[in-house]
């Protein structure tokens, strides 16, 4: 089975479920319309910090936040343990830093970079940091600011920070992944105030103890179905909390939404 014919049957998969669970239109005079959140533009270049860490965006007295009215989605920094204005804990900020000599971006102060040679379209992504922890709930999200909308995929690449923390064992974890251990990204989706996940989706960024793709790899999220918000975790098959950095990049979010046929 070529690539041409592995997208037909998952987009097939993807409209077939988007039309035959709760997401399906209310009302026939309903049509499907894409979008796609790329993080392109002047607005998304003001959002980019310099320096990675601790600079005035990500380390201020006002909450980091973003939106996009195309897809409506939207994204904050609200951790009431840093008092809602520090990016880590939970934190999805925009970025233009790559590069593939990781070992040159590997500690917190490049927090920013992304472990691959550019950003999947164009020159921005985000960087997603934070999981839930025995201590707390400091998971990174992203949110639909007025519709409830389904997110049918978005690209994934990891970052530097957490590449040289697994590979090398350098400096937070103390000691490379083992050839047994696995690290994974867990999205659930939540509608409305509701703190019970709706659904639920997962993504390898590595497996037993190797990177579990290069550069970037799609992750379609057909088990998603329409969410208000999404809540990302960060989680390793170890024991005890994840010691690695919680860091991973997104690329080129597609949403689902129904509009009205005019």
């Amino acid at each position: 089975m070529n690539k041409t014919t592995i997208a037909i049957l998952i987009s097939t998969i993807i409209v077939t479920l988007y039309t035959t669970t709760a997401c399906a239109p209310e009302h026939s005079n309903h049509t499907l319309e894409r979008r796609t959140c790329n993080f392109e533009g002047a607005y998304w270049d003001a959002l980019v910090d310099n320096p990675q860490y601790m600079g005035s965006l990500l380390c201020s007295a006002t909450p980091y936040s973003w939106h996009d009215p195309a897809s409506d989605l939207a994204s904050d920094s609200q951790n009431n343990e840093y008092d809602g204005v520090y990016y880590w804990g939970n934190g999805a900020a925009v970025s233009n830093y790559f590069t593939l000599d990781y070992m040159s971006a590997s500690n917190y102060e490049k927090q920013l970079t992304v472990y691959a040679d550019k950003a999947h379209s164009g020159k921005n992504c985000i960087v997603c940091t934070g999981y839930y922890s025995g201590s707390g709930d400091y998971r990174p999200s992203i949110y639909f600011k007025s519709k409830r909308s389904f997110i049918e995929s978005m690209w994934i690449a990891n970052t530097t920070y957490t590449h040289a923390e697994v590979i090398e064992g350098c400096g937070f974890a103390g000691q490379p992944l083992g050839k047994k251990q696995s690290i994974w990204i867990e999205a659930e989706g939540y509608v409305n105030d509701s703190e019970e996940a709706v659904a639920k989706a997962i993504f390898y960024l590595y497996k037993s103890g190797e990177p579990a793709f290069e550069g970037w790899k799609k992750w379609y999220l057909t088990s998603m179905c329409e969410v208000d918000r999404v809540k990302f975790n960060v989680k390793w098959d170890g024991v005890g909390d994840n010691p690695y950095p919680a860091y991973f990049a997104i690329d080129d979010i597609t949403i689902v939404r129904q509009v009205a046929i005019k």
